[in-house]
């Protein structure tokens, strides 16, 4: 079938040395070895991340690609291989592919953007952000979609045919034939150093139903035709500052320098009313590396101590920075403490999207030892209603705020729902309800998980409360709603006795005093948040050393 569609004897025998020099012990080709070998053969380092994403649709292997998807993809990138016929099919596929993000066959503002801006900077033309707002307006009135809000595949796919979008032949597509010396062992160094998206592996053949490759080399059109095909209107994206600090390494420890060492004062200069801590292609890279740490985190993480465990903090920037400040912030020491953050990130503050954004920062920058648990305002059943989606529209324009706040929600799908500190105490925000007996059922979850309210136990986890007092056992209706409830002090000693644990540290209720015991001191709540919608309450966190 390859040389039906032109692949040569010689090229096959090329890239099938290619893909066994660089295999692992699965015989299938790694998201790592993959990386170095789009290094190889120089593809900008901003774009590597795309074409394995690219590469990876479909694949039923979690552990990477295989021969044959390994062998299409390096022919859809090798110059030699015809511009025209199915190549320009299949290249095409790839392109999309690359730059729809979200996987949902079609391209929001951010990433149309993205694809232009792309093709701009394989031209070597200017790309400053004004520049690229003007290019993307161009294309999108170009294409006939200026006042739409997503465009299609099939729609890209067929003004791309037309000649209605220009540039994609510089796309996929590396400078150089394909040769044995692509897997040297010693890696070229990119000089562009600008990356639009970078992030770690994310298996999206597994979250992701997608149409497979195979299927549209032996029929094209009749892939096309299954490939979902959403309304096409492509977003008018509006002007925001391009920073071009785009590695993600040197982003997050920017936005950390930024937040938590050069700014003392009560208002520093990227604390405005719109949102200007990063750019919103810096926001979908950030989103992206995080969630892909945060998908190889099982649903209940182990947390070592020493050990620093941060409650409810609900968009309140200023006082976050007021416990960092006051108390050391989690980047202040020689042996940086681990920090666990119970939950409870957006919504009701002022500033949910730098709170969320710094705590993102820091767990790329030190992912074995901040740890992120999910609360029940990590939901977009919740955050859409409690003023985390709203501040998205308002500081980030309609449009780019609906998709943000949608990518944040994606992530969200991924915190773990848990955390035990030294095997002796469980973290988890709402509390163990009526249906959590062993710690071992969190693991059993499956990730993501974007439906917590048709499970009693997820509910249960994000949503329940201790009993108002130790003498209230058992397990009752909470005033929160008829599917939320109250359990007892018995129910908490017989979970610490059944699980060999001394503690359970909880939040997501406002504490007068920031914490308080439960259970004959076998649970503790704590809350973050000072003076939480203006309750005059104290804000705590707790700090586990080594007994």
């Amino acid at each position: 079938m390859l040389r039906d569609i032109g692949v040569t004897e010689e090229t096959l025998a090329t890239i099938t040395k290619l893909f066994k020099n660089h295999l692992g012990q699965s015989q299938l080709l790694s998201h790592s070895n993959g990386m170095l070998w789009l290094e190889q053969i120089h593809v900008p380092e901003y774009l590597r991340s795309h074409y394995w994403r690219a590469f990876s649709i479909g694949s039923s292997h979690k552990e990477g690609i295989d021969f044959f998807q390994f062998v299409i993809a390096a022919c859809a990138a090798n110059p030699q291989t015809p511009h025209a016929g199915i190549w320009r099919h299949i290249r095409n596929y790839y392109i999309f592919s690359a730059f729809d993000i979200n996987q949902k066959s079609s391209l929001d503002a951010v990433e149309f953007r993205l694809m232009v801006h792309s093709i701009l900077r394989l031209k070597g033309k200017s790309f400053h952000a004004d520049q690229v707002t003007e290019a993307t307006r161009k294309a999108a009135k170009k294409i006939g979609g200026e006042k739409r809000s997503t465009l299609s595949r099939e729609d890209w796919t067929t003004a791309e045919e037309k000649g209605k979008f220009s540039g994609c032949s510089h796309l996929f597509r590396i400078s150089s034939p394909l040769t044995e010396d692509n897997f040297s062992t010693e890696a070229n160094q990119d000089t562009n150093g600008y990356v639009v998206i970078h992030h770690n592996a994310i298996e999206y053949s597994k979250v992701f139903n997608t149409p497979d490759l195979r299927q549209s080399i032996s029929h094209p059109e009749a892939t096309r035709k299954k490939i979902t095909t959403v309304s096409s209107r492509l977003l008018q994206h509006k002007e925001y500052e391009d920073q071009n600090s785009i590695n993600l390494s040197a982003l997050v420890k920017n936005v950390i320098k930024k937040v938590l060492v050069q700014d003392d004062d009560t208002h520093p200069q990227w604390l405005r009313a719109k949102f200007s801590l990063l750019t919103i292609e810096q926001l979908h890279q950030l989103c992206l590396g995080t969630q892909a740490i945060l998908a190889n985190e099982k649903n209940c993480v182990q947390i070592s101590p020493p050990v620093r465990v941060f409650g409810d903090i609900h968009g309140q920037l200023n006082e976050l920075l007021v416990l960092f400040r006051t108390f050391g912030s989690p980047n202040h020491y020689e042996e940086m403490l681990n920090s666990s953050f119970n939950g409870d990130f957006v919504d009701r503050g002022p500033h949910s999207l730098e709170v969320i954004s710094l705590l993102f920062c820091l767990k790329v920058a030190y992912p074995h030892k901040i740890f992120l648990l999910r609360g029940n305002h990590e939901d977009p059943n919740v955050n859409g209603k409690y003023g985390f989606y709203k501040e998205c529209v308002e500081r980030l324009g309609e449009e780019c705020g609906k998709a943000i706040w949608n990518l944040f929600n994606q992530v969200f799908a991924y915190l773990p729902l848990a955390g035990v500190i030294g095997e002796r105490i469980l973290c988890v925000h709402g509390g163990i309800g009526g249906t959590l007996e062993t710690i071992g059922q969190l693991d059993s979850i499956t990730k993501p998980i974007v439906d917590i309210g048709s499970s009693a136990l997820l509910t249960d986890l994000l949503w329940s409360d201790p009993a108002e007092t130790d003498e209230i056992l058992g397990v009752h209706a909470n005033p929160r709603g008829k599917s939320i409830v109250s359990f007892g002090s018995d129910r908490v000693k017989r979970f610490c006795e059944q699980n060999d644990i001394d503690l359970i540290i909880r939040s997501h209720q406002c504490i007068p005093h920031g914490y308080e015991f439960f259970s004959s001191g076998h649970l503790i709540t704590v809350f973050s948040a000072t003076n939480y919608q203006n309750k005059r309450n104290d804000g705590a966190f707790l700090e586990i050393s080594v007994s």
